[in-house]
């Protein structure tokens, strides 16, 4: 992992993990953006989407695998995340096959 994020809080990682959800269908939307801002409540949105965009794609991946432990452990953790992702892909009423197969990927990966 590559970016500083000593000073994340929990928030901050699901930010990040929303930023990565919200590329499923190629571009994310003002929509997206407005949600992620809305239920995220992080600090600066524009600083967490800078330092997503400054890695590739295996380094975000590798970033989420490996701060979904410290701010989302155990099961219990994965199952609020996966609730989370949900929620975020059907808020525009429309749960794409794209979106449908990023979520099978993330339940793999966290």
């Amino acid at each position: 992992m590559s970016i500083d994020t000593s000073n994340w809080t929990d928030k901050d990682f699901l930010a990040f993990l929303m930023i990565y959800a919200s590329k499923a269908d190629t571009q994310t939307t003002e929509d997206e953006i407005l949600w992620i801002k809305k239920k995220c409540q992080v600090s600066s949105f524009e600083h967490i989407l800078g330092l997503y965009n400054s890695q590739s794609e295996f380094q975000n991946i590798q970033s989420i695998q490996d701060l979904r432990e410290k701010y989302y452990p155990g099961e219990e953790g994965k199952i609020q995340l996966m609730a989370f992702l949900n929620e975020f892909f059907q808020s525009d009423g429309e749960y794409s096959l794209l979106e449908q197969n990023v979520m099978r990927i993330l339940s793999r990966l966290l």
